[in-house]
């Protein structure tokens, strides 16, 4: 993984209707149902979407457009709202989608992990770069630790091939979870997880980040954070 600065974000994987504020149930994580054998293929939801949203607490409050345009690997983000533009990179994974965005100019550190949990604390992912058409890879087992903080061995390769291994430290922290990633040049990422899907972000203070659960090709529905914001907005997409 690239080296960058220190998160100032926290995620949350939107499935996942329990507030962000509760915390996910711990007590089963080395016990999560294993991935189906022959998952299902992933959902093709490039498109124009209309959404709705607002800001931590029910502040703020606007509505514009997603557009989402596959790139192959990953897609391509664009948000516009009355306020503002953004635009960035978004990674799926099942029924999930991970968005980092940013405005012109300002998002080269920017990213988002996306992490499905399997039995035993293991979490298979993708890793997507701001300006980036393609994503890296990881896997990442659990070799310190009952619950989701500990320490994880890591083994991944990056967009352009090359391969890495190292360590994670995920911590409790406030609300969501510190993840350290020892691979070279340490990284430090702020996230969550909630039941079988786990969200990082990073990047710093320029960088905003949505996670949506995948409802069908035609309606997302997530939480939004970023801006040196500890806090989370909603956002939910539909296609008209």
């Amino acid at each position: 993984m690239r080296s960058i600065s220190l998160l100032v974000l926290v995620l949350c994987v939107a499935a996942f209707a329990v507030s962000c504020t509760t915390g996910p149930d711990l007590s089963n994580i080395n016990k999560a149902t294993p991935t189906p054998s022959g998952a299902a293929p992933e959902k093709e939801i490039s498109g124009s979407y209309a959404i709705t949203g607002e800001g931590p607490n029910g502040a703020d409050k606007y509505e514009g457009t997603l557009t989402l345009t596959n790139q192959g690997d990953t897609y391509k983000a664009d948000l516009q709202t009355a306020k503002l533009r953004r635009t960035g990179v978004g990674v799926q994974l099942g029924d999930a989608l991970a968005v980092s965005m940013a405005e012109a100019g300002k998002g080269a550190d920017c990213g988002v992990a996306l992490y499905k949990i399997g039995t035993g604390g293991v979490l298979d992912g993708r890793v997507a770069h701001w300006g980036e058409v393609s994503y890296a890879s990881e896997h990442a087992k659990q070799t310190d630790g009952t619950n989701f903080d500990g320490k994880y061995k890591v083994s991944g390769k990056s967009e352009a091939g090359v391969t890495y291994d190292g360590t994670i430290d995920v911590k409790k922290s406030v609300s969501g979870y510190q993840f350290t990633w020892h691979t070279g040049k340490d990284l430090v990422g702020y996230g969550i997880w909630r039941g079988t899907t786990a969200a990082i972000g990073f990047g710093g203070s320029q960088c905003y980040f949505a996670l949506y659960d995948i409802r069908s090709i035609s309606l997302l529905d997530g939480f939004t954070g970023g801006g040196g914001a500890f806090a989370f907005g909603t956002e939910t997409a539909k296609k008209p």
